[in-house]
């Protein structure tokens, strides 16, 4: 097997998906991901708190401030799905999110109860398909 199609087969773009001729990891879909685990997901007590929770996507409104919008999932998405739906809006607002507070600001404790069931809901995930070393880094 050639260079490229090596790299290709490990999830690599060879070509450089940039243009730049240097090597990029390319995009896999994690539906593919989700659709193979679904039948597999057992729902936890971190997960039925999670889903209850409904974390909201912050978004900067018409008027320029910070708004939060409820994460809108097609029909049929599956608890898996919206489980790693909230647990990528929860990430998403604390690297993106506005840092300073305001009158449309989530309050500091909803934050705080929001990341100790995402990262249990994590660690869950990550022991029931198998992808613990990925998750703590340790192989």
């Amino acid at each position: 097997m050639s260079a490229p199609d090596l790299a290709r087969a490990r999830g690599f773009d060879p070509g450089g998906v940039l243009g730049d001729g240097l090597p990029h990891v390319r995009e896999r879909p994690l539906k593919t991901d989700r659709e193979r685990w679904d039948g597999d997901y057992k729902s936890s007590e971190a997960a039925a708190a999670l889903i209850a929770a409904n974390p909201k996507k912050q978004m900067i409104g018409a008027d320029g401030a910070l708004a939060f919008k409820s994460v809108g999932f097609p029909a049929g998405t599956s608890e898996l799905g919206q489980v790693i739906g909230y647990c990528q809006t929860v990430r998403n607002n604390l690297f993106h999110g506005g840092k300073s507070s305001s009158d449309g600001f989530d309050s500091p404790e909803r934050t705080k109860m929001l990341l100790s069931i995402v990262l249990v809901v994590l660690e869950e995930l990550a022991s029931a398909f198998d992808l613990g070393a990925d998750y703590t880094g340790y192989y």
